[in-house]
């Protein structure tokens, strides 16, 4: 199993300002190469001092094991970050 993308971000509204909550679809492909969607919500918790911690839930419970689909997701977001892409979600 492979993460192709993580689409259709979108901010959650949250109180707590130095954690930020998305929603979005994690864009998956087996090795048939068949494309499975799943509805995510992570989160993004900001510190200065260590590396953000994050944190993904599932709408549904996905076909593949979850742990490792979950540390997959956690690395796919972080390069998000690295690329800026959450800094022009607003």
């Amino acid at each position: 199993m492979k993460i192709i993308d993580i689409d259709n971000i979108q901010p959650i509204e949250s109180h707590i300002h130095y954690i930020k909550k998305y929603k979005g679809r994690a864009v998956l492909m087996d090795l048939k190469s068949k494309i499975f969607r799943y509805e995510i919500e992570f989160s993004i918790e900001h510190n200065p001092i260590e590396p953000p911690k994050i944190k993904v839930n599932f709408k549904e419970h996905p076909y593949f094991p979850v742990l490792t689909l979950i540390t997959k997701i956690k690395h796919k977001i972080i390069e998000m970050i690295e690329k800026g892409i959450f800094a022009t979600l607003c």
